[in-house]
């Protein structure tokens, strides 16, 4: 059984020139105006923690993690675009010096929303006995993994701890199908010398968990963990994890769900590889392909699945026209996202280095369910990591960005229907470095988080913002940049093909991850 996504090696004239010379479908659509939803003060610079949902009707919550306390904090957006003021989710001990990490949220077909996070408490100071001494040490922490449901309306959260304890909980993330049965996934260490254990949770529609299971484990190191859940209830995780001998020796791995709570083995989707990657993503269909994209080497790879047949070998991105990437240059390519609607198409973004001309670029590829590619890219700079998502009637898509140079955030849109990719918009102000929390809905409708300066040293604000077909927002004039010129969209057939670095060393970045420049 061959995958819609498979290469397509035929040409279709007549049709590619009908689509390239359409226009581009103008819009009067815009992003509404920033509201503050909570601020925060740190002497370091914050991190965008933030994670959006858009429910069936066009509302949205979002949920993050306020660095000065520890808060898990949220907000909720009116389905006419409306944000509330951010109040606390869960609050975070003091006394106790606990930490939380990790907020998701997501929204079912009823408005009800389910948020997870992980939850540390160090251990208490005692005296322990080393090499014939008794010394001051810590006990074992006491870590979570802690869900969170939201009914529509309600304005308070019911909370409870979804795993079990641990010294060490991270990576928790959640995704839901068309009915609302949900799946997770944490990472934990149970005990001081333990494996990190990869587990999830699934919950039907009546809201009962199930225990957790453990769906990988290992002494190895485990990073950039990614789940995904598609419209039909078929679900992936992904993880990367090193082999025993460094330095070589890396491998993309996931388990793939046919159904909730049903994992097939573990499988690799790319083993032996040289060098380390970064920002793996994953998306699945209505049908239950799905596919995963990461950064390696200055490339962004992907692969992909159907629910019958195993996953194809991973293929390097090309962008339009046909740029080259890698570590020999002459373009470079980092932080991939990806989003599937129910539909079959599937929406994958990176970052683009022209090693030469010195020019970034966001590029973004619509992978349409017949093998076609819409391909739009917008001018950005060295820092613009995209985010990438799709409404699950396939009526619309986003691709979110910050650029430094001016300070803003900006959103593209592309109707798949209409084969069109819309100018990239500003949202508005938005932090150096930072990264753009994204909600896509049905109906074209989008919601996005970003955190940005305030007039007062030392302190930033999250604001949010809502994406409106047909409201255009006045004032937009003040905040479009002369400098953000998107290049004309285009229809051709998928090709990937094999692809100079900016940097050789990967750094952390305030999202937690470390990448290439």
């Amino acid at each position: 059984m061959h995958s819609r996504l498979t290469l397509r090696a035929a040409a279709c004239v007549p049709l590619l020139a009908a689509l390239l010379s359409a226009p581009i479908a103008a819009t009067a659509a815009g992003w509404t105006t920033p509201t503050q939803l909570a601020a925060t003060t740190l002497t370091n610079l914050p991190a965008n923690t933030a994670s959006v949902a858009v429910g069936p009707g066009g509302e949205s919550v979002a949920v993050w993690i306020n660095e000065a306390s520890y808060a898990v904090q949220y907000a909720v957006q009116s389905a006419a675009g409306v944000w509330s003021a951010g109040k606390a989710l869960y609050t975070a001990s003091v006394t106790n010096a606990e930490t939380t990490s990790s907020a998701r949220v997501v929204i079912g077909p009823e408005g009800t929303a389910t948020a997870i996070f992980a939850s540390i408490v160090p251990g208490k100071i005692q005296y322990c006995v080393v090499g014939g001494r008794v010394i001051r040490c810590r006990g074992p922490a006491t870590a979570y993994a802690k869900i969170a449901t939201l009914a529509p309306g309600a304005t308070a959260w019911t909370k409870a701890n979804l795993s079990t304890r641990g010294i060490l909980v991270d990576a928790t993330q959640i995704a839901l199908d068309q009915n609302g049965r949900a799946t997770a996934l944490w990472t934990q260490v149970a005990a001081a010398g333990a494996p990190t254990a990869i587990q999830s949770s699934t919950r039907d529609v009546d809201g009962t968990w199930t225990a957790p299971v453990d769906l990988h484990t290992t002494s190895n190191r485990v990073s950039e963990f990614a789940l995904a859940v598609g419209t039909g209830g078929a679900a992936v995780a992904a993880w990367q994890e090193s082999a025993a001998v460094a330095p070589t020796g890396y491998a993309i791995r996931s388990r793939y769900s046919s159904a909730p709570g049903i994992w097939d083995a573990a499988q690799d989707v790319a083993a032996g590889l040289a060098t380390q990657s970064w920002s793996l993503r994953a998306a699945v269909d209505g049908d239950g392909q799905a596919a995963l994209a990461w950064a390696n080497d200055y490339r962004v790879q992907w692969s992909n699945r159907t629910a019958t047949s195993p996953w194809a070998a991973a293929a390097t991105i090309r962008s339009s026209p046909a740029n080259n990437y890698g570590a020999s240059g002459p373009f470079a390519a980092y932080a991939p996202d990806l989003a599937a609607d129910a539909q079959g198409d599937f929406l994958l973004a990176w970052l683009e280095n022209d090693i030469a001309g010195g020019l970034w670029t966001v590029q973004s590829q619509l992978i349409r369910r017949d093998g076609q590619v819409l391909a739009s890219a917008t001018e950005a700079d060295g820092l613009s990591y995209p985010r990438a998502g799709l409404g699950n009637d396939g009526l619309g898509g986003t691709v979110s960005w910050v650029n430094n140079n001016d300070g803003l955030a900006y959103g593209a849109n592309v109707a798949p229907a209409a084969n069109a990719w819309d100018a990239a918009q500003a949202i508005g102000p938005a932090l150096w470095g930072t990264e753009v929390a994204l909600g896509s809905g049905n109906a074209g409708k989008a919601s996005a988080v970003v955190v940005a300066n305030t007039a007062t040293r030392y302190k930033y604000k999250f604001t949010g913002s809502a994406y409106r077909g047909n409201a255009s927002r006045p004032g937009d004039a003040g905040l479009a940049s002369p400098g953000r010129r998107t290049k004309p969209a285009y229809l051709a057939w998928i090709k990937i093909a094999v692809a100079k670095p900016c940097s050789t060393e990967a750094v952390t970045h305030r999202d937690g991850e470390k990448r290439p420049c």
